[in-house]
């Protein structure tokens, strides 16, 4: 966290800690999980959707977007486009998760 300002990092330690430390979302986190961070996908007709975080699984793939503020309607929607599109590109269980930070 070397470019975070000063009184910004303990806060951003305590964020980290709270996720890595979910059990719920330890798996996502996990050394050994095969991830793909903010890789775009393209689309044939040119559009470009670039998902923070896809985790694979073997029964499954995991999209994760990172947000600050409060929850909003439009996130939900993003999400949704991310999973269709991991879906369209051939996995069938598909989850999504918002996590604010």
């Amino acid at each position: 966290m070397q470019n975070v300002e000063e009184p910004y990092k303990e806060h951003l330690v305590q964020i980290f800690n709270k996720i890595l430390n979910d059990k719920t979302l330890a798996p996502y986190f996990a050394s050994n999980a095969k991830v793909l961070n903010e890789t775009s996908i393209l689309f044939p007709n040119g559009n470009l959707l670039r998902p923070d975080r896809v985790v694979l699984f073997e029964d499954c793939a995991v999209v994760i977007d990172y947000k600050t503020g409060e929850p909003n309607a439009s996130h939900k929607e993003q999400i949704d486009r991310y999973c269709e599109a991991i879906r369209e590109m051939g996995y069938e269980n598909v989850e999504g998760k918002v996590l604010y930070i």
